[in-house]
Protein backbone atom coordinates (compact mmCIF):
# COMPACT_ATOMS: atom_id res chain seq x y z
CA UNK A 1 0.00 0.00 0.00
CA UNK A 2 3.05 2.21 0.96
CA UNK A 3 5.09 1.50 -2.50
CA UNK A 4 1.39 2.62 -4.12
CA UNK A 5 1.16 5.78 -2.81
CA UNK A 6 4.42 7.11 -3.06
CA UNK A 7 3.55 5.92 -6.78
CA UNK A 8 0.54 7.61 -7.23
CA UNK A 9 2.39 11.23 -4.97
CA UNK A 10 5.24 10.75 -8.03
CA UNK A 11 2.61 11.09 -10.68
CA UNK A 12 0.54 13.53 -9.01
CA UNK A 13 3.55 16.01 -8.94
CA UNK A 14 5.09 14.80 -12.61
CA UNK A 15 1.10 15.81 -13.53
CA UNK A 16 1.62 18.91 -11.83
CA UNK A 17 5.14 19.62 -13.26
CA UNK A 18 3.85 19.03 -16.75
CA UNK A 19 0.49 21.56 -16.64
CA UNK A 20 3.03 24.56 -15.36
CA UNK A 21 5.45 23.74 -17.99
CA UNK A 22 2.11 23.48 -20.54
CA UNK A 23 0.33 27.24 -19.23
CA UNK A 24 4.06 28.32 -19.95
CA UNK A 25 4.31 26.96 -23.27
CA UNK A 26 0.99 28.38 -24.21
CA UNK A 27 1.89 32.10 -23.37
CA UNK A 28 4.64 32.04 -26.06
CA UNK A 29 3.25 33.40 -29.30
CA UNK A 30 4.50 30.88 -31.42
CA UNK A 31 2.59 28.19 -29.37
CA UNK A 32 -0.57 30.59 -29.42
CA UNK A 33 -0.08 30.37 -33.63
CA UNK A 34 0.74 26.51 -33.73
CA UNK A 35 -2.15 26.16 -31.88
CA UNK A 36 -4.44 28.17 -33.34
CA UNK A 37 -3.33 26.56 -36.96
CA UNK A 38 -4.03 23.37 -35.76
CA UNK A 39 -7.32 23.72 -34.38
CA UNK A 40 -8.00 25.87 -37.73
CA UNK A 41 -6.69 22.94 -39.81
CA UNK A 42 -9.29 20.38 -37.81
CA UNK A 43 -11.70 22.31 -38.84
CA UNK A 44 -11.25 23.04 -42.60
CA UNK A 45 -10.22 18.81 -42.60
CA UNK A 46 -14.20 18.59 -41.14
CA UNK A 47 -15.64 20.92 -43.92
CA UNK A 48 -13.38 19.44 -46.82
CA UNK A 49 -15.02 16.03 -45.53
CA UNK A 50 -18.60 17.40 -45.42
CA UNK A 51 -18.22 18.85 -49.28
CA UNK A 52 -16.26 15.83 -50.46
CA UNK A 53 -19.10 13.78 -49.15
CA UNK A 54 -21.75 16.09 -51.07
CA UNK A 55 -19.63 16.00 -54.55
CA UNK A 56 -19.78 12.06 -54.02
CA UNK A 57 -23.05 11.98 -53.68
CA UNK A 58 -23.56 14.51 -56.44
CA UNK A 59 -21.72 12.46 -58.46
CA UNK A 60 -23.49 9.56 -58.05
CA UNK A 61 -27.25 10.85 -58.44
CA UNK A 62 -26.60 12.44 -62.02
CA UNK A 63 -24.27 9.51 -62.76
CA UNK A 64 -26.28 7.24 -65.61
CA UNK A 65 -24.55 4.34 -64.81
CA UNK A 66 -22.72 1.63 -66.94
CA UNK A 67 -23.05 -1.67 -63.98
CA UNK A 68 -20.88 -4.27 -64.24
CA UNK A 69 -20.59 -7.83 -62.12
CA UNK A 70 -18.03 -5.81 -59.72
CA UNK A 71 -16.13 -8.47 -59.02
CA UNK A 72 -14.13 -8.61 -55.89
CA UNK A 73 -11.27 -10.91 -53.98
CA UNK A 74 -13.79 -11.53 -51.23
CA UNK A 75 -17.30 -11.49 -52.78
CA UNK A 76 -18.58 -11.56 -56.61
CA UNK A 77 -22.42 -11.02 -56.51
CA UNK A 78 -22.50 -7.14 -56.36
CA UNK A 79 -22.97 -4.70 -59.59
CA UNK A 80 -20.74 -1.55 -59.61
CA UNK A 81 -20.60 1.30 -62.00
CA UNK A 82 -17.70 2.17 -64.41
CA UNK A 83 -18.24 5.63 -64.67
CA UNK A 84 -18.51 6.67 -60.90
CA UNK A 85 -17.17 3.72 -59.11
CA UNK A 86 -20.24 3.36 -57.08
CA UNK A 87 -20.21 -0.02 -55.89
CA UNK A 88 -22.77 -1.99 -54.33
CA UNK A 89 -20.85 -4.20 -52.01
CA UNK A 90 -20.82 -1.80 -49.40
CA UNK A 91 -24.39 -3.56 -48.92
CA UNK A 92 -23.05 -7.04 -48.28
CA UNK A 93 -24.19 -8.41 -45.24
CA UNK A 94 -21.39 -7.33 -42.68
CA UNK A 95 -21.30 -4.02 -43.76
CA UNK A 96 -24.13 -2.18 -41.77
CA UNK A 97 -22.42 -3.93 -38.50
CA UNK A 98 -19.12 -2.86 -39.13
CA UNK A 99 -20.51 0.86 -40.70
CA UNK A 100 -17.92 2.20 -38.51
CA UNK A 101 -15.29 0.29 -39.99
CA UNK A 102 -15.91 1.21 -43.29
CA UNK A 103 -13.59 4.10 -45.56
CA UNK A 104 -15.06 7.27 -46.04
CA UNK A 105 -15.99 6.77 -49.81
CA UNK A 106 -17.97 3.81 -48.56
CA UNK A 107 -19.89 5.08 -46.05
CA UNK A 108 -20.59 7.86 -48.73
CA UNK A 109 -21.76 4.74 -50.78
CA UNK A 110 -23.58 3.19 -48.54
CA UNK A 111 -25.58 6.22 -47.20
CA UNK A 112 -26.45 7.00 -50.73
CA UNK A 113 -27.63 3.49 -51.61
CA UNK A 114 -30.02 3.58 -47.64
CA UNK A 115 -31.53 7.14 -48.70
CA UNK A 116 -32.32 6.04 -52.69
CA UNK A 117 -33.42 3.26 -51.50
CA UNK A 118 -31.44 1.45 -53.83
CA UNK A 119 -33.14 3.02 -56.76
CA UNK A 120 -29.66 3.69 -58.28
CA UNK A 121 -29.53 0.43 -59.71
CA UNK A 122 -31.96 0.53 -61.58
CA UNK A 123 -30.60 3.90 -63.36
CA UNK A 124 -27.89 3.38 -66.30
CA UNK A 125 -27.15 0.62 -68.62
CA UNK A 126 -26.70 -2.71 -66.90
CA UNK A 127 -24.20 -4.91 -69.07
CA UNK A 128 -23.33 -8.79 -68.74
CA UNK A 129 -19.71 -8.27 -67.87
CA UNK A 130 -18.29 -9.55 -64.92
CA UNK A 131 -14.57 -7.71 -64.29
CA UNK A 132 -12.49 -6.24 -61.47
CA UNK A 133 -14.05 -2.93 -60.98
CA UNK A 134 -10.58 -1.40 -60.51
CA UNK A 135 -9.77 -2.75 -63.91
CA UNK A 136 -12.86 -2.00 -65.29
CA UNK A 137 -12.75 1.58 -63.81
CA UNK A 138 -9.26 1.88 -65.40
CA UNK A 139 -10.35 1.30 -68.68
CA UNK A 140 -12.98 3.31 -69.03
CA UNK A 141 -11.01 6.20 -67.80
CA UNK A 142 -8.85 5.70 -70.65
CA UNK A 143 -11.16 5.45 -73.38
CA UNK A 144 -13.11 8.75 -72.43
CA UNK A 145 -9.72 10.30 -72.21
CA UNK A 146 -9.05 9.31 -75.95
CA UNK A 147 -12.77 10.19 -76.48
CA UNK A 148 -14.22 12.43 -74.24
CA UNK A 149 -17.66 13.07 -75.86
CA UNK A 150 -18.00 9.08 -76.75
CA UNK A 151 -21.75 7.95 -76.16
CA UNK A 152 -22.28 5.37 -73.30
CA UNK A 153 -23.04 2.46 -75.56
CA UNK A 154 -20.13 3.08 -78.11
CA UNK A 155 -17.87 3.02 -74.74
CA UNK A 156 -19.20 -0.55 -73.92
CA UNK A 157 -18.36 -1.56 -77.20
CA UNK A 158 -15.03 0.17 -76.81
CA UNK A 159 -14.49 -1.34 -73.38
CA UNK A 160 -15.97 -5.16 -75.00
CA UNK A 161 -13.23 -4.87 -77.17
CA UNK A 162 -10.47 -3.78 -74.87
CA UNK A 163 -11.18 -6.02 -72.09
CA UNK A 164 -11.28 -8.81 -74.52
CA UNK A 165 -7.42 -7.75 -76.01
CA UNK A 166 -6.37 -7.74 -72.11
CA UNK A 167 -7.80 -10.91 -71.26
CA UNK A 168 -6.80 -12.84 -74.66
CA UNK A 169 -3.86 -11.33 -76.22
CA UNK A 170 -0.78 -12.92 -73.88
CA UNK A 171 1.97 -10.80 -72.46
CA UNK A 172 5.06 -11.32 -70.38
CA UNK A 173 4.34 -10.77 -66.35
CA UNK A 174 6.51 -7.67 -67.94
CA UNK A 175 4.30 -6.18 -70.13
CA UNK A 176 1.34 -7.15 -67.56
CA UNK A 177 3.43 -4.69 -64.65
CA UNK A 178 3.57 -1.75 -67.40
CA UNK A 179 -0.27 -2.38 -68.82
CA UNK A 180 -0.67 -1.97 -64.97
CA UNK A 181 1.04 0.74 -64.19
CA UNK A 182 -0.35 2.88 -67.59
CA UNK A 183 -4.00 1.68 -66.43
CA UNK A 184 -2.36 3.46 -62.71
CA UNK A 185 -3.59 0.33 -61.25
CA UNK A 186 -0.19 -0.55 -59.60
CA UNK A 187 2.57 -3.22 -60.94
CA UNK A 188 1.35 -6.08 -58.49
CA UNK A 189 -2.10 -6.25 -59.87
CA UNK A 190 -3.30 -9.17 -61.11
CA UNK A 191 -7.36 -9.86 -61.56
CA UNK A 192 -6.76 -9.55 -65.39
CA UNK A 193 -9.65 -11.95 -65.66
CA UNK A 194 -12.74 -13.11 -64.17
CA UNK A 195 -11.70 -16.53 -62.90
CA UNK A 196 -8.45 -14.37 -61.71
CA UNK A 197 -10.88 -13.03 -59.11
CA UNK A 198 -13.45 -15.75 -59.10
CA UNK A 199 -11.19 -19.06 -57.34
Amino acid sequence: MESLNEQYKKVVEEREKLIKQIDDLQKDENVKLYLESISQNNQLIHKQEKLYQKLKTEEYASCNHIWITALHDYDSNYCGCIKCGLDQIVFRPDCHTYYHLLTLDQKIMYDFFESNDRLALRQGIKTKIFCDLDLAKAIYSRIKNSHPNIDDKTAIKYFKVALNDIRHIKVSKERKKNRAKRLSLGPNFKNWKAKDVMK
